[in-house]
């Protein structure tokens, strides 16, 4: 194939050429199962309480269709949360090129036992012309306003999944029932400071997996200090993988006596579905170190002030001094 040639100021420039080869279509690996069909698939069929697996959801069409609506199994112990948008793309099956619609969904069983997912179910319109994006109606109830054609409906095989129940071997104390996998870091800003000041301890807990159950953990009280809590603040976002999440917990420390001391460390377990194991997550040992507060540095400097010839103490106006914030 080519060159190409084009002509710039009196100028010829040729391109290279290349080389395609053109071989035999393969050969079919299924039958025509016609212009549109849905198919499932999900991540994993052996999976246990409460963890996330991916439900797929693929429309395969090869005609004009348009005002989708998607009908997902309403089942008892089994929930659905869309993972972002849809995406579009063509894929080949059957030795046939189709565009492909494909949804994914963060599937979780709460229930041990053996659940036979029901079929999906998506309704549609089938166009004679008209070339809207599928998204202008994508899960769109109304069918409405849609150019002349006429209504379908396919729906996916069912799915057949076997739910463990969590193992009771070395499951921890305090474990909440976190599935999923997660880490935990902790900072303590600043580390050394003068009494009646103030330090912030903060705990960040982020994974993915039942993220809405990371639990608030809990400082025990400490003797030298006074303790602020503010209010855990959780964010969530989808990805194409699954829900994650990240948990943030802060502190404020207000230490009453001058030392070095230790911060208690803090714990978090959880189920790895991965691993088959419990796991627990602890924050580093902090130090903190307090020095004396300012206020008898303050009385020092004014029984040193200068005297005049009479032995009289000057008049010094200063201005106030904040020593410190509670």
């Amino acid at each position: 194939i080519g060159p190409a040639v084009i002509n710039i100021n009196n100028t010829t420039v040729e391109s290279n050429t290349a080389t395609l080869t053109v071989s035999s279509a393969p050969q079919a690996s299924g039958s025509d199962r016609g212009p549109v069909f849905m198919e499932v698939s999900v991540s994993s069929r052996n999976l246990y309480v409460d963890q996330q697996i991916l439900y797929t959801l693929k429309l395969y069409y090869r005609t004009n269709i348009g005002n989708l609506s998607l009908n997902l199994p309403e089942m008892e112990y089994v929930t659905f949360k869309q993972l972002g948008r849809p995406l579009e793309y063509t894929s080949a099956h059957a030795g046939m090129t189709y565009h492909v619609l494909e949804v994914r969904h963060a599937l979780t069983v709460s229930k041990q036992g053996d659940f036979v997912i029901h079929p999906a179910r998506m309704k549609m319109t089938v166009r004679q012309s008209g070339s809207r994006s599928l998204f202008d109606n994508f899960f769109n109830d109304s069918f409405s306003g849609f150019s002349s054609g006429r209504p379908l409906a396919v729906t996916t095989d069912p799915v057949n999944l076997h739910v463990n129940a969590l193992p009771d071997e070395g499951k921890p104390a305090n474990f909440t029932g976190l599935v999923g996998t997660f880490q935990m870091a902790s900072n303590l800003e600043p580390s050394s400071l003068q009494t009646g000041e103030s330090a912030t301890l903060t705990v960040q807990i982020n994974g993915q997996g039942t993220v809405n159950r990371i639990p608030d953990l809990d400082l025990p009280e400490m003797e030298f200090a006074r303790t602020y809590r503010d209010q855990p603040v959780l964010k969530t976002e989808q990805s194409r993988q699954g829900i994650l999440g990240t948990k943030t917990m802060k502190w404020a420390l207000v230490p009453e006596r001058a030392g070095e001391f230790k911060i208690p460390v803090l714990s978090l377990s959880f189920f790895n579905p991965e691993t088959k194991n419990y796991h627990e997550l602890v924050t580093p040992a902090h130090v903190l170190s307090v020095l004396p507060g300012n206020i008898q540095n303050n009385i020092e400097a004014l029984n040193s002030l200068p005297l005049d010839g009479n032995n009289t103490e000057k008049s010094v106006k200063k201005e106030i001094q904040k020593l410190g914030e509670d």
